[in-house]
């Protein structure tokens, strides 16, 4: 799983927006 953006779930997102 790449480096998610604040776009996916933020539950499982490694580095999100919060």
């Amino acid at each position: 799983m790449p480096v998610s953006t604040a776009n996916s779930s933020p539950a499982i997102s490694s580095q999100s927006e919060n």
